[in-house]
């Protein structure tokens, strides 16, 4: 589904990515690394928000900067709140629907609403929501898209346990790819089947998740990588 082949980016002269190669297929996929790895800008590229300055990036077997109409398939839930702060939540919703020519908005609505809890605030300003609040409207917007794939950057930063629990099974449950960053061993080892680590903007380890028989044994592997 998402290739990358040879992706390098420059910023402000310094060489953050150095040469990714990588494809992700039909998995729950976790990028982790320490801060300053490149994790951020390397989710901007298979979104499409920053283009490589060398290599190419595929989504369905195209280059996804030739072919940018491929990116409706490609949901982005970022760490920081992407919504109009004056508008309500469901308005907001109503926007991001109508940018990527959602059918059957009202039904989709009912559905998701449900299913990330944020009935209770549809008709609340975003200005007004909490933290948590607005990282489950930002995964409420991802699903009405009804994408392949996922991207989520620090998804459970500002989530209660409640919370983080809500979003790890409706992501679980999710029938797409997801690739996603998080500093929290728990939640990764709940969630992904593959741990992509990223160090000094290179891959430097690539495993499946069938390889720690124990949370133990996982937990002290990732915090040796990103303590």
């Amino acid at each position: 589904m998402l290739k990358m082949n040879d992706c390098k980016k420059i910023l402000e002269g310094n060489e953050i990515l150095k040469g990714i190669d990588t494809a992700v297929a039909n998995k729950r996929t976790a990028i982790i690394g320490k801060n300053g790895a490149g994790k951020t800008t390397l989710l901007k590229l298979i979104v499409g928000l920053t283009k490589p300055d060398s290599g190419e990036v595929l989504f369905l077997e195209e280059d996804l900067f030739e072919n940018p109409m491929n990116r409706k398939k490609i949901s982005y839930v970022p760490i920081e709140s992407f919504f109009y702060e004056k508008l309500s939540v469901f308005d907001n919703l109503k926007l991001v629907a109508s940018l990527y020519g959602v059918r059957n908005f009202k039904s989709s609505l009912i559905e998701i609403s449900k299913i990330t809890q944020i009935e209770s605030f549809l008709n609340k300003s975003v200005e007004d929501l909490s933290s948590g609040m607005k990282k489950k409207l930002a995964l409420a917007a991802s699903l009405l898209t009804e994408p392949d794939l996922i991207v989520l950057d620090e998804p459970f930063n500002a989530l209660d346990v409640a919370s983080i629990s809500l979003f790890t099974d409706i992501l679980l449950n999710f029938n797409g790819s997801i690739i996603f960053t998080s500093h929290i061993p728990e939640t990764v080892y709940e969630l992904a089947e593959r741990v992509i680590v990223l160090k000094d903007g290179k891959i430097s380890d690539d495993v499946n998740m069938d390889r720690f028989s124990h949370y133990k044994d996982f937990h002290q592997w990732m915090r040796n990588i990103i303590d």
